[in-house]
């Protein structure tokens, strides 16, 4: 629906800390591997970073960090942060 693709490209740009759209075009990869949905922001040709997004939690991590050392919020905090906006 239109109100899931507002949903998901305030997601994105909550995570990436974006508040206006990029004059260049970025590219966007999506991809699913067992179950999490990665989600990687290339601008001018430097990798962004990666939002990883699973059933429990969803993890920012800029540039090349890996999952593990991304920044991570759960799906309750994330739901009142948008809620709030």
């Amino acid at each position: 629906t239109s109100d899931g693709h507002k949903l998901f490209d305030a997601a994105v740009a909550w995570a990436l800390g974006i508040e206006t759209p990029s004059s260049e075009p970025a590219t966007v990869s999506i991809s699913v591997v067992s179950g999490q949905v990665n989600i990687s922001w290339d601008n001018d040709g430097e990798l962004q970073g990666s939002f990883y997004i699973n059933k429990a939690k969803l993890i920012w991590c800029k540039g090349k960090t890996q999952p593990q050392n991304g920044k991570s919020t759960s799906w309750e905090d994330f739901i009142k942060h948008m809620s709030t906006q």
